[in-house]
């Protein structure tokens, strides 16, 4: 069974990326709901069926709100406020995830070094003549707080609480980190790349299924 799943995940994830690459709106949004699909099921089945800890329903609650907002971002090309919706999805999903990795293990490190990184990152964004970032979307600099505190947050806590199966939780929120940066080139770059849209789909499922994985663990 954990192969099977495994092979659908990827063979679907593949069919993601070729009709991404090849442009495919038509299809797209079916196999992303389908691809996301995996690591939701995988989430809620360990919910359902297996004795994980109170605090571990944080993150399949983040897995939740993860889906609703890739559903919402596939929809963004057939009404504007789902783009917002989907943001606001994943910011919720990734506070969801922030409670997990600090409720017990409060680090204001973390919140500093994000801060930290949004500045920086600011910087970069005001200073790259290839990036084109609408007033408008100023609103994502919230998320990008969440994102990075998350990720500072899953280092510290790897660090205080090591572990194999931290590790993978660890591994998970910095490829999720590593994806939406990418994602952000993906949509404010002026001149548009597929390769880094691939990339960011490797990323991202990956972060993801790490992330269910670990709660299923």
């Amino acid at each position: 069974m954990d192969k099977l799943f495994t092979i659908s995940y990827f063979v679907f994830l593949f069919l993601l990326i070729r009709v991404t690459f090849l442009n495919h709106s038509k299809y797209r949004l079916l196999i992303k709901i389908l691809t996301c699909s995996h690591f939701l099921g995988l989430g809620i089945y360990a919910a359902l069926t297996r004795d994980i800890s109170l605090m571990k329903y944080l993150l399949v609650i983040g897995l939740i709100l993860s889906f609703i907002g890739d559903v919402f971002l596939g929809l963004k090309d057939y009404f504007k406020s789902a783009f917002i919706i989907g943001v606001s999805a994943f910011s919720l999903a990734q506070l969801y995830y922030l409670l997990y990795l600090q409720l017990y293990h409060f680090n204001y490190f973390a919140f500093i070094l994000a801060l930290l990184f949004m500045g920086a990152f600011w910087f970069y964004i005001k200073r790259n003549p290839k990036i084109e970032f609408p007033s408008k979307a100023y609103f994502l600099i919230v998320y990008l707080f969440l994102l990075s505190s998350t990720f500072f947050s899953s280092v510290f806590y790897f660090t205080e609480y090591s572990s194999e199966l931290n590790f993978i939780l660890m591994i998970g929120c910095i490829l999720f980190f590593l994806s939406d940066l990418t994602l952000f080139h993906v949509y404010f770059l002026k001149k548009k790349n597929n390769y880094l849209k691939i990339a960011y789909l490797v990323l991202y499922h990956l972060a993801q299924i790490l992330i269910a994985t670990f709660i299923y663990l």
